[in-house]
This record gives structure tokens, C-alpha cells and sequence, in this order.
């Protein structure tokens, strides 16, 4: 018997993609609800709210002012509002009320994200034994590998941890809760993200004819000069310039490799070979990344109090860590380039 092998319909594949999304996105709901209740996150909030209008009755100040930009304040309104973050800070109650209201929200969200995910994108396709989700067995539309392979459970695995929830999911709710928090510029991110992403999808066809090998270095340059840029940037301008170029080479650089190691994966075992690209790609990186941060920063005279929490301010200097960092990137890349006879 002789079978087919044909890409679905993109009708198909539309409507089976919206069911998985409506379907994840309750998933989701529901277990960072459930979270939510587990964890108390409703009791840690009402009580910072409760302190917030505390310390507003006792400066006469309207608490819908507290929620406004500072910028936009009046001399008076400022005085009335400072004064009222320094009755926050003096009280515990409400330091540890907006600590854990802020590390619950991450928790809650990442986790009930995550959860969702596990059920839908995983457990339910072992369940089917084929790879589908539920929009696709509905649908009719198969999950395999590029090669016509069955997918693999290490890599069902791979692809819905590392592919679709860290990087496709959790990159852009974690830009948006950073954003929420008021700790990332909207407009300076806005258009860093834009100008990266399209210079990454226009560099695609000249990657592809020159090699990857060979444009790896020259992206890597292109990030290293946006990094040593952020660190002399003082100006919105100039850290919106640098960003971008600081972006599009790190974009370019992570597009590249991922092209590498899918050249170099020996055929036949992509599972056994992402779930080691997620620990030297994701793992390590998330130990050792914040672990160098704060090293770099530790001595920084810069600080501020927020909530009565003295926390050290992020200093140009950790751009320049990270460039010296990036230069670990040389030695294995020429290795690979003698191995193989590719020309710098």
C-alpha cells in the first residue's frame, strides 16, 4: 500500500489552530485560577490595597492620583505622593504585601501558562499516541517531522516546552508584565522589536547564499558594537539607535545558530539533540546570565528604595559584561569553520 503524504488544507489548518487557541487560552485561565486561589493571591492584594488607601487617608491624598504618571503631577500633588510612598515604605505589611502581590503575578502567570500548555499541547497528544492536539484531530491534521517521521514524545516535548511556551508564549507576556510593571519603556521597545525583527527576515536570503558558518561572526560583531553602544548610550535617541542594532544582531545571531545545529543534528535523533540545545540554549543561560548581572552590578553606588526594598539600579556596565561574554562565542565558531574549510 502506497500513502501520500500532502499538506493540509490552510483552511484546515486556520480552524484547527483558533480551536487549540480558544481551547489553551481556557486552559490556561482555569489553572492560573487555580493557582490564584491556591497561592492567596486575592488576601496579598486587598491587603496592599488596604495599606495603599491607609497611607493615602493619611496624607489627604486621592488615591487615583497614585496611579497617574509622576511627569504629569503637580509640585503639590508630588509632595502629597511622596510623602505617601514613605508612610508604604516604613510599613512591613504593606513592603511584604507588594512583594509577594508582584513575584505571585509572575508565579501564577508562568505556571497556569505552563500548565496549560503540559495539557493541551502534550499530554493530550501522547494520549492520541500521534502527535495531534484536539483541533487537529477534529480537523484531520497530522503532526510530523520535515522528513515524514512520526514526532517523537522527546521531541513533542521539546517543541511544546522550549518552542512554543518559553519562546513563542512567555518573551512577549514577560515584555508585557515588565511593561505592566512600568520597568520597560513601551515606545524604546516598540521600536527596538520592530526594527530587529525585520532586519532579521530581510537578512534571511543572504544567509542563505552566503552559509551560515560564514555569517555567524559578522552577526556576532553586529551585536557586539550594539552592546558596547548601550553602554556609552545616555539618550533616549541613542539608546534607541544602539537597541536596535544590539537587537538585530542578537536576533541574527540566534536565527544562524539554530541553522547550525539543525544542519549538524545527526539524522534521526533531533529529540535527543533539542533537549540538549535546551540546556546549554535555555538552562544554562538562566543560571548563569542573572548570576553575572548581579555580580556585575553588586558594586554600584546606584539605588533606590522601592517599598521600603533598597534594590541596586542595572548599570551600563552590565552591556559590557555582556560583550565580553559574547566573545566566548569565537572559539568554538572558528573550530567549526577549520573543521569544515569554510572561509572568514
Amino acid at each position: 500500500m502506497t500513502f501520500d503524504l500532502q499538506r493540509a488544507n490552510v483552511w484546515k489548518r486556520i480552524s484547527a489552530f483558533l480551536f487549540d487557541v480558544i481551547l489553551l487560552a481556557i486552559a490556561c485561565v482555569l489553572c492560573a485560577w487555580g493557582l490564584s486561589a491556591l497561592l492567596g493571591f486575592d488576601a496579598q492584594y486587598q491587603t496592599l490595597m488596604t495599606r495603599y488607601q491607609t497611607a493615602a487617608d493619611a496624607c489627604g491624598l486621592d488615591m487615583s492620583i497614585m496611579t497617574q504618571t509622576y511627569s504629569t503631577l503637580t509640585d503639590a500633588q508630588r509632595a502629597l505622593v511622596e510623602q505617601a510612598n514613605a508612610v508604604l515604605a516604613a510599613d512591613e505589611t504593606a513592603v511584604h504585601a507588594y512583594g509577594m502581590v508582584i513575584q505571585l503575578s509572575i508565579l501564577i502567570v508562568s505556571f497556569g501558562v505552563l500548565s496549560g500548555y503540559l495539557l493541551l499541547e502534550f499530554l493530550v497528544p501522547l494520549l492520541f499516541k500521534n502527535g495531534q492536539t484536539l483541533g487537529k484531530k477534529i480537523f484531520g491534521v497530522a503532526l510530523m517531522r520535515n522528513d515524514g517521521v512520526r514526532i517523537g514524545h522527546v521531541t513533542l516535548f521539546v517543541r511544546t516546552v522550549l518552542g512554543k511556551y518559553a519562546v513563542e508564549t512567555m518573551i512577549p507576556i514577560m515584555a508585557v508584565m515588565m511593561l505592566f510593571f512600568g520597568n520597560l519603556n513601551i515606545v524604546v521597545l516598540g521600536i527596538v522589536l520592530i526594527f530587529a525583527s525585520v532586519v532579521s527576515v530581510l537578512s534571511g536570503r543572504v544567509i542563505d547564499r552566503l552559509g551560515e558558518l560564514r555569517c555567524v561572526l559578522p552577526a556576532a560583531g553586529v551585536m557586539f558594537a550594539g552592546l558596547l553602544g548601550m553602554f556609552f548610550a545616555r539618550s533616549m535617541l541613542a539608546v534607541i539607535l544602539t537597541g536596535c542594532i544590539m537587537m538585530s544582531g542578537y536576533m541574527l545571531v540566534t536565527a544562524i545558530l539554530s541553522g547550525v545545529i539543525r544542519d549538524h543534528t545527526p539524522a534521526g535523533k533531533a529529540g535527543h539533540f533539542q533537549g540538549i540545545r535546551m540546556i546549554f540554549g535555555v538552562l544554562l543561560p538562566m543560571i548563569f546570565g542573572p548570576a553575572i548581572g548581579a555580580a556585575v552590578i553588586r558594586g554600584s553606588d546606584s539605588t533606590y528604595v522601592d517599598l521600603g526594598v533598597v534594590k541596586t539600579v542595572p548599570t551600563p556596565s552590565i552591556f559590557l559584561a555582556a560583550a565580553i561574554v559574547l566573545l566566548l562565542i569565537l572559539p568554538p565558531v572558528l573550530a567549526l569553520k577549520k573543521k569544515e574549510g569554510t572561509k572568514c
